[in-house]
């Protein structure tokens, strides 16, 4: 469970540690702040992506 805009990277870094059936579970955010968390959340999934690719 995480919230709504997170979910696509939580699933994501679990697959990437191994697990295989996954799923993910949104906790609703503030809807005034989505845009910002999906600003915030792209440069947190391609941050985890260059992790990931130098592992």
């Amino acid at each position: 469970m995480t919230n709504d805009f997170h979910v696509c990277r939580a699933l994501m870094m679990a697959k990437k540690q191994g697990y295989k059936k996954v799923q993910g579970v949104p906790a609703s955010s503030n809807p005034v702040l989505f845009l910002n968390y999906l600003v915030r959340e792209f440069f947190a999934c391609a941050q985890t992506l260059l992790y990931y690719r130098k592992r």
